[in-house]
């Protein structure tokens, strides 16, 4: 970095450099500019549409909700007739003629709320007339038939009384069919057919029983029956005018809404195209507006995108590709402002990463191998060796080739330490790692420190008699050393136990299975006497089965 601050400082001064944060005002300046240009001429165009529509909204809008409500109103009192006809009993009739009267006085209040000035006299009025007799005309409506439900509501009544007294005659059959015909003649509305019933029970009551109070009664009954059927009919016929004429006084009225409602289309209609010749004009000076507007978004967008985003994103993608894609992105970002120095910055720190990344991976590499390696020996360690076992076991069963394990002690080390040091055995152990290494330079071999003065040799595709001949080379060398060993009778020098097992592993093969076989060849070199080799080839056997004896 303290480089290309050098190198910039030597290069001429340039009168006319822009820094980046200078550019970015300057456009931003000019930008502004335009678009508060544009923007003043559109607000005050909006200000002058809005105090129009505003205008508008609170003179004509009413109006036009007014006339929609009349329109309404017109085809609800045109459908009205039919509605009345089609209802099914007096309830429903009732129950009509009083959303009708309801709905004219919405349209009473509806006219009252227009000003006085909004509909001209010679239309309202007629108006008001044509309510005012429509709404007398439904009080007499609602009288016929409030007079014809309680009619019909004393009717079954008097039926059952009628039954009631029937019963006492002698001759309760034709009493009773007596009876139930006056009641199907009654709902039939066969008023010749009551007539006639009437009679029946008035010449029965009077040839089996004597004139009393009974008589009188059933006589009485039998006649109420008849009136009121009579009365029935002349409220159903007077109702039945009073239909036809409801159906005259609503076409009347809708008309007078129609052409109230013409007449204030009329005026709606004068209103828009006033409203619209004005719009146009105003719509001419936003159009010139907004391309102002847009132009100047346009370039101060082009500015900004060439000077700054462009760079940044060549710069970004300097960061993201592979080394030998950066620096054609490195060259187009290159400018003499902030976003040039972050460049050569980037570059500068990209070296340095570099440079640290190569230090850590060798770093890492050698705490990886401080890790698996024992420091004495110079050979792996024993954590290095359960993991090469399980692995080499997997790839010779997958290509069904033999491996061997060679395990290795130092015989009668312990009282080599005692009497001749612990430095002394640490030169001992060294030693020996020294002849593994030496010995075993294959590229599938590997030789480990177990533990103490316990070690183990790896053997990839290396057959039982190949191993045991190694074995002996590597005591052979031992001999050749000739490390001075008192204690270690009857040779008198440093020696090796070693115990070799090999097999073709199976899938099913454990590495449990062939170290406790090792394991047991090198105890059984021990108990033969030490300094000598015991090999044994080994069946594909779990661990469960046990090592072969």
């Amino acid at each position: 970095m303290q480089m290309s601050d050098a190198k910039r400082a030597t290069k001429p001064y340039n009168a006319w450099r822009f820094t980046l944060t200078q550019r970015i005002s300057l456009g931003f300046v000019l930008l502004l500019g335009l678009v508060m240009l544009a923007t003043t001429l559109t607000l005050s165009l909006f200000a002058r549409i809005e105090s129009q529509l505003n205008h508008f909204s609170q003179t004509q809008l009413p109006f036009v909700l007014h006339v929609a409500y009349l329109e309404r109103s017109a085809e609800s009192f045109e459908a009205l007739a039919p509605t009345l006809l089609l209802a099914p009993n007096e309830f429903a009739h009732e129950s009509e003629v009083m959303i009708q009267q309801k709905e004219l006085a919405n349209l009473h209040q509806a006219l009252d709320s227009l000003a006085e000035d909004a509909i001209p006299t010679q239309l309202r009025e007629p108006v008001y007339q044509a309510i005012a007799r429509l709404e007398q005309h439904f009080e007499v409506f609602n009288q016929l038939i409030r007079e014809r439900l309680v009619l019909e509501r004393q009717n079954p009544l008097l039926i059952q009384h009628l039954f009631s007294l029937l019963q006492n005659l002698p001759e309760d059959r034709l009493a009773n069919h007596i009876g139930t015909q006056a009641l199907l003649a009654l709902n039939l509305d066969q008023h010749q057919a009551l007539h006639q019933q009437k009679r029946k029970i008035e010449h029965l009551s009077a040839s089996h029983i004597q004139p009393s109070g009974l008589q009188l009664e059933l006589s009485h009954v039998a006649q109420t029956l008849v009136e009121n059927r009579q009365t029935w009919l002349r409220l159903y016929a007077e109702q039945e005018l009073a239909l036809e004429r409801s159906q005259v006084y609503s076409e009347q009225l809708s008309a007078h809404i129609h052409r109230v409602t013409q007449w204030m289309h009329q005026q709606i209609r004068q209103q828009q195209h006033q409203l619209k010749v004005q719009s146009q004009l105003h719509g001419r000076w936003l159009i010139l507006a907004s391309v102002i507007s847009f132009i100047s978004v346009v370039v101060g967008c082009i500015y900004l995108y060439r000077h700054l985003f462009q760079r940044l994103l060549h710069l970004r993608q300097a960061m993201l590709l592979p080394d030998q894609r950066q620096i054609q992105h490195l060259q187009q970002a290159q400018g003499q402002d902030e976003i040039g120095d972050m460049a050569q910055a980037f570059t500068h720190y990209q070296d340095l990463m570099h440079q640290r990344e190569q230090d850590l991976l060798k770093a890492q590499a050698a705490l990886e191998e401080l890790a698996i390696t024992d420091e004495l020996t110079q050979l792996h360690n024993r954590r290095c060796f359960n993991q090469a076992l399980v692995t080499e076991l997997q790839r010779a069963s997958r290509t069904q080739q033999s491996i061997s394990l060679m395990m290795l002690d130092i015989d009668h080390f312990k009282l080599y330490n005692d009497h001749y040091g612990h430095p002394k055995g640490d030169e001992v152990l060294a030693q020996v790692g020294h002849l593994l290494r030496g010995l075993f330079q294959r590229a599938g071999d590997d030789c480990f420190r177990l533990g103490g003065e316990e070690f183990g040799v790896l053997l990839t595709n290396t057959s039982l008699a190949q191993a045991q001949l190694m074995a002996q080379r590597l005591q052979n060398a031992m001999a050749k050393a000739n490390i001075c060993h008192k204690y270690n009778p009857p040779v008198g020098r440093i020696s090796l136990s070693i115990g070799v097992c090999s097999l073709v592993p199976t899938p099913d093969t454990s590495a449990e299975y062939l170290y406790a076989c090792t394991d047991q060849a090198l105890y059984q070199a021990k108990e033969n006497g030490r300094n000598r080799v015991v090999a044994q080839a080994l069946l594909n056997l779990s661990f469960e089965d046990g090592p072969l004896t």
